[in-house]
Protein backbone atom coordinates (compact mmCIF):
# COMPACT_ATOMS: atom_id res chain seq x y z
CA UNK A 1 0.00 0.00 0.00
CA UNK A 2 1.55 3.34 -0.97
CA UNK A 3 2.35 5.79 1.79
CA UNK A 4 -0.25 8.53 2.26
CA UNK A 5 0.97 12.11 1.77
CA UNK A 6 1.07 14.35 4.82
CA UNK A 7 -1.43 17.17 5.29
CA UNK A 8 1.21 19.82 4.62
CA UNK A 9 2.26 18.07 1.42
CA UNK A 10 -1.36 17.89 0.22
CA UNK A 11 -1.89 21.59 1.01
CA UNK A 12 1.31 22.49 -0.86
CA UNK A 13 0.08 20.54 -3.88
CA UNK A 14 -3.26 22.35 -3.71
CA UNK A 15 -1.56 25.75 -3.55
CA UNK A 16 0.61 24.80 -6.53
CA UNK A 17 -2.44 23.74 -8.54
CA UNK A 18 -4.28 26.96 -7.71
CA UNK A 19 -1.23 29.10 -8.54
CA UNK A 20 -0.77 27.32 -11.86
CA UNK A 21 -4.45 27.79 -12.77
CA UNK A 22 -4.32 31.50 -11.85
CA UNK A 23 -1.12 32.00 -13.86
CA UNK A 24 -2.68 30.31 -16.89
CA UNK A 25 -5.86 32.39 -16.67
CA UNK A 26 -3.87 35.66 -16.68
CA UNK A 27 -6.62 37.33 -14.65
CA UNK A 28 -6.31 41.03 -13.89
CA UNK A 29 -7.49 40.62 -10.30
CA UNK A 30 -5.28 37.77 -9.08
CA UNK A 31 -6.79 37.81 -5.59
CA UNK A 32 -10.29 37.13 -6.94
CA UNK A 33 -8.87 34.48 -9.27
CA UNK A 34 -7.24 32.73 -6.31
CA UNK A 35 -10.52 32.83 -4.37
CA UNK A 36 -12.43 31.43 -7.36
CA UNK A 37 -9.96 28.58 -7.85
CA UNK A 38 -9.95 27.64 -4.16
CA UNK A 39 -13.77 27.67 -4.12
CA UNK A 40 -13.80 25.35 -7.15
CA UNK A 41 -11.46 22.91 -5.38
CA UNK A 42 -13.58 23.14 -2.24
CA UNK A 43 -16.72 22.32 -4.21
CA UNK A 44 -14.98 19.32 -5.80
CA UNK A 45 -13.87 18.02 -2.40
CA UNK A 46 -17.35 18.49 -0.92
CA UNK A 47 -18.90 16.65 -3.86
CA UNK A 48 -16.44 13.79 -3.48
CA UNK A 49 -17.10 13.67 0.27
CA UNK A 50 -20.84 13.46 -0.37
CA UNK A 51 -20.34 10.58 -2.83
CA UNK A 52 -18.14 8.73 -0.34
CA UNK A 53 -20.69 9.14 2.46
CA UNK A 54 -23.45 7.81 0.19
CA UNK A 55 -21.28 4.82 -0.73
CA UNK A 56 -20.51 4.18 2.94
CA UNK A 57 -24.21 4.25 3.83
CA UNK A 58 -24.92 1.82 0.98
CA UNK A 59 -22.18 -0.55 2.16
CA UNK A 60 -23.40 -0.41 5.76
CA UNK A 61 -26.95 -1.16 4.61
CA UNK A 62 -25.68 -4.14 2.59
CA UNK A 63 -23.66 -5.39 5.57
CA UNK A 64 -26.73 -5.37 7.82
CA UNK A 65 -28.44 -7.83 5.44
CA UNK A 66 -25.93 -10.59 6.27
CA UNK A 67 -25.87 -12.58 9.48
CA UNK A 68 -22.47 -12.73 11.13
CA UNK A 69 -21.21 -14.28 14.34
CA UNK A 70 -21.37 -10.81 15.91
CA UNK A 71 -25.15 -10.95 15.54
CA UNK A 72 -25.54 -14.21 17.50
CA UNK A 73 -26.33 -13.77 21.21
CA UNK A 74 -27.40 -16.27 23.83
CA UNK A 75 -30.99 -15.88 24.94
CA UNK A 76 -31.85 -17.60 28.20
CA UNK A 77 -28.77 -18.95 29.93
CA UNK A 78 -29.33 -20.78 33.22
CA UNK A 79 -26.35 -21.86 35.26
CA UNK A 80 -28.19 -23.75 38.01
CA UNK A 81 -30.68 -26.59 38.15
CA UNK A 82 -33.77 -26.23 40.31
CA UNK A 83 -34.65 -29.26 42.38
Amino acid sequence: MPEQPTYSRMMAALVDQVKKAVDESKAEDRFEAYIREVEEHRAKVQGLQKQLLEKLAELEKEERKHITSDDIHTGFDVSHVSA
